[in-house]
């Protein structure tokens, strides 16, 4: 919460203004990446396969954060 909470001092009136990439990886990260990664774990969980977090989660945030940016390149 504390990351999409900094993310709102961003907003100019109601556009959101992003000065860098690191501010863009930071935005989709909270946006789209903490998703990933938390149903990488769910899926996990679910499949009693804890390998498959070990083996997906770095590719899942990276997923995330690749889906975000199409969405803003839209």
């Amino acid at each position: 919460i504390s990351g999409m909470i900094n993310h709102l001092q961003l907003f100019e009136n109601t556009t959101l203004r992003l000065k860098s990439a690191v501010e863009l990886n930071y935005y989709c990260f909270f946006v789209a990446g903490v998703i990933g990664e938390m149903l990488t774990r769910l899926f996990s969980t679910v499949y009693k396969d804890p390998e498959f977090c070990k083996e997906n989660l770095t590719a899942s945030v990276s997923f995330g954060l690749f889906l975000q940016k199409i969405n803003i390149i839209k």
